[in-house]
């Protein structure tokens, strides 16, 4: 059984993710590298989207949270 990596990651951020995820495959070719985006699964899961808005509303109050509203454009870091 291959040894896995896993490399959660947030959009394409410039690019450095892609770029990231083909560095993991060439210098750990004997590991099965498996890439996560997660605003792909905030897009595609409403139960973990409403998570995560309360959660910034949580931490950063309502302004964060109307500007959270707009997804999966502008995520608050």
């Amino acid at each position: 059984m291959p040894r896995k990596i896993a490399f959660i990651r947030r959009g394409s951020f410039s690019h450095i993710n892609a770029i990231v995820g083909e560095m993991l495959r060439k210098h750990f070719p004997e590991h099965e590298v498996e890439i996560t985006d997660v605003d792909e699964i905030l897009k595609r899961n409403k139960g973990m989207r409403l998570c995560y808005l309360l959660h910034i509303f949580k931490i950063y109050g309502w302004r964060s949270l109307a500007s959270s509203m707009k997804f999966p454009e502008k995520l608050p870091a």
